[in-house]
Parts: C-alpha cells; sequence; structure tokens
C-alpha cells in the first residue's frame, strides 16, 4: 500500500495540489480519499472532488 498521507502531505507543502488531487484519484478507497481531499486541498477544491465522487 501506498504511504498515502505522506506523498499526500508532501505534495501540499511543495504547492502541488493538482498532484495531491491525482493521487487521491488513483486510491481505490473512496472513503480514504475523501478523508485526505479534506486534508490535502481547500475546502473549495475538497468539495468539487466529493461532488464528483460521489456521482
Amino acid at each position: 500500500m501506498i504511504p498515502f498521507s505522506h506523498s499526500c502531505q508532501d505534495n501540499f507543502h511543495l504547492g502541488l495540489s493538482k498532484s495531491c488531487i491525482r493521487t487521491m484519484e488513483n486510491q481505490s478507497h473512496m472513503l480514504t480519499t475523501l478523508y485526505r481531499a479534506a486534508e490535502c486541498t481547500d475546502t473549495a477544491v475538497s468539495y468539487h472532488f466529493l461532488r464528483q465522487t460521489s456521482m
């Protein structure tokens, strides 16, 4: 399993939020992805990602 939270935090600190989202989209665990989305991105992007995932 990929150390998701670590790579996600690294991307966030580097300002690569798009890479962070791309990493989340590759995860197969939706609930984990949604929770990580809230940690890695701002509210607007998290909401957008939530809407895409819930469809």
